[in-house]
């Protein structure tokens, strides 16, 4: 869960994950409007992940399901010998990915704590 992400965040951004909480329109809770940037892009789609398996009439898991993580230096990714359930590879499939988005793409201080309302 949630707890996971910001360590996955720490560990692979070299980043406080707070800075990413209100960057642009996506990051953090909710969302609206256009990405601002990459940045905010890796939000967007990390939403749409989490999405994909938590909503819909029959959703299949909570945004929430814990799952144990496992870095490797090379590929710093979730051994699945380690996650606890289906669900918990799904949610640290989308986080691992959003993470790694966040890596490759520059973090502007502009869109730090963004005003949502001009989204």
């Amino acid at each position: 869960g949630v707890w996971q992400f910001a360590y996955m965040i720490a560990k692979y951004t070299g980043r406080n994950p707070l800075d990413y909480w209100g960057y642009g329109c996506w990051c953090g809770l909710g969302g609206k409007g256009n990405p601002v940037d990459a940045v905010d892009r890796c939000c967007y789609v990390h939403d749409v992940c989490y999405n994909s398996i938590t909503q819909g009439p029959r959703p299949t898991c909570s945004r929430i399901a814990p799952y144990h993580k496992n870095y490797y230096f090379t590929g710093k990714k979730c051994s699945t010998g380690w996650l606890t359930s289906k669900c918990g590879r799904a949610i640290c499939a989308c986080d691992i990915a959003a993470v790694k988005c966040f890596r490759r793409n520059h973090f502007n201080k502009k869109y730090r704590l963004y005003k949502k309302n001009i989204c």
